[in-house]
Parts: C-alpha cells; sequence; structure tokens
C-alpha cells in the first residue's frame, strides 16, 4: 500500500509540473530563469532567490501602475514598483500604491524605464523613494541609510527585482552621498557615458566593492534624499542624494553570501 501511495504521489506531482510548463510559457521561463541562478553557489551556501511574482499579481490587479516588485534583505523594502504610465513624473511623489495621498510617496520610477520584457530592460533602472528623516527603521528608502553601516552593506550584496517576466538580480558596486550636478540618473547611456558613470560612482563610494562593472553592464539606481549636509528644505539638503548602485547578474556571475569591501579613504564628496 505504502509503494503505490508513493507511486501516485509522484505522478501527480509530474502532472502538475508539467500542467504549469505546458500551460504557461511565461512561467516555465521564470522557473528556468531562477532555477539556474539560485544553483550557483559561494563558500558552500545557496542564496535564496525571493520571487513576488504573486504579490506583484495582487497590487496590479488593484492598479496597473505597478510594473516590478523590489525587495532588499534586513529592510522593510519590500514593495511594488510604481510607474505613472501617461501622466506627470510627480504623480506618485505624494501618492502610494493605491493613488491615494500619502506624504512619504511610494517607491516609483519614471515613465521612460523600461522593466519588461527582458530583452528590452532599459541600461539604467533609477528607482526613486523618499526618506523622511535619515531614520534607519524609516519609510519607503530611508532604510538606504543602512548602507553606511560596513557590517549591513557586507551583510547585504544584492537588490532583488521582481517584474512581469523574470527575477532581476543586481549586484551592489557603490553606495554614495552625491550631488546632484553628477548625472548618474541618466536612463539613456552609451557604453562610454555608462562607463564614465560607473568610474566616478566608485570614486565617491562609501566602500571600495570587490565587483567587476563596466559599461557594458545593465545598472540599477536607487536613489532618495539625504539630510547629511542640511536640514529639510535647504539647499544643500535640496541638491543631495543618496544613491545606491548595483549591476545586473548574469548566469554567468556567482552569487556571494556576502560582498567583499574594503572603507574608501579617498571619497569624493559632494560639490555642495
Amino acid at each position: 500500500m505504502k509503494a503505490i501511495i508513493n507511486k501516485l504521489i509522484i505522478i501527480l506531482t509530474s502532472l502538475f509540473i508539467l500542467t504549469i510548463f505546458i500551460g504557461d510559457p511565461q512561467r516555465r521561463l521564470k522557473l528556468i530563469d531562477v532555477d539556474v541562478i539560485s544553483t550557483e553557489q559561494a563558500e558552500g551556501n545557496l542564496i535564496n532567490i525571493p520571487d513576488r511574482t504573486s504579490e506583484l499579481s495582487k497590487i496590479k490587479a488593484i492598479n496597473s501602475d505597478a510594473s516590478a516588485w523590489i525587495y532588499i534583505p534586513g529592510t522593510t523594502i519590500d514593495s511594488p514598483i510604481m510607474q505613472a504610465k501617461g501622466k506627470c513624473k510627480e504623480f506618485y511623489e505624494r501618492k502610494n500604491e493605491y493613488k491615494k495621498y500619502a506624504f512619504e510617496g511610494c517607491i516609483w520610477c519614471d515613465d521612460d524605464i523600461k522593466l519588461s520584457p527582458f530583452n528590452c530592460l532599459s541600461e539604467n533602472v533609477v528607482i526613486l523613494g523618499h526618506n523622511l528623516d535619515d531614520n534607519k527603521n524609516g519609510k519607503r528608502f530611508a532604510q538606504l541609510v543602512k548602507f553606511q553601516n560596513k557590517e549591513f552593506a557586507e551583510n547585504t550584496p544584492y537588490i532583488f527585482l521582481t517584474t512581469e517576466d523574470c527575477q532581476l538580480i543586481y549586484e551592489i558596486y557603490a553606495v554614495f552621498f552625491t550631488d546632484i550636478k553628477f548625472k548618474f540618473y541618466s536612463t539613456q547611456l552609451d557604453e562610454a557615458t555608462k562607463t564614465q558613470i560607473i568610474k566616478e560612482s566608485i570614486e565617491r563610494s562609501e566602500y571600495i566593492y570587490d565587483v567587476n562593472v563596466s559599461g557594458k553592464d545593465k545598472l540599477i539606481t536607487l536613489i532618495t534624499c539625504t539630510y547629511k549636509y542640511g536640514p529639510y528644505e535647504s539647499w544643500k539638503q535640496k541638491n543631495t542624494r543618496f544613491v545606491v548602485q548595483g549591476k545586473l547578474v548574469t548566469n554567468n556571475n556567482k552569487l556571494l553570501n556576502k560582498a567583499k569591501i574594503i572603507k574608501n579613504s579617498n571619497i569624493k564628496c559632494p560639490n555642495i
């Protein structure tokens, strides 16, 4: 009897997998992509690849402006990315993901950012979120300030995105304060311009990351406010930002449990 039950379990499991693969080609692609990446190991440990497909589908059913989902381990940044398609760029600046007024806004990106399909992914995925008070336990992107802590930065080497058709993993290579004269947020980039942005970002970074990154890589740029150089609404506060940048991980990259970083002893400071 036990042998018969075990055979039935195997048959039912196989039918379930076939139903997923045959009935939904996009889901099949997604499962393959995640499986290939997640089997890469570093120092004998397996990296968990979060999948927020279900969460993205639920919010998208309520608000079709939800274009992706962002997750950063060790923070409460586990949220949809809103994209005001056909609306003004500031639409979500003071609105939440349900289009209701919220002073802290939501996490959003401009209409020109391409998050899917994968073959149209933007060269620099620029994502914005408010930081109301530099509180490491604050709302939206306030918790990006945690990257100023060396131990946290070491233990948080990746940014995870779930889009409509795949899982994206970005490896962090720079965290920095900057003035807005530096065009780190440019999205229409050729290889030479991207190379220059990467070089400048690394010069400004709080840490030197042991990450190979070049103008051929696709980037992510997370942007938030900072109060390090001045109080709210002051000229210096309005003209400085805190930025986290990463490069897209490909199947040829190995996922690391920790980032290899050293303190940058010659940081290029904001020009303010």
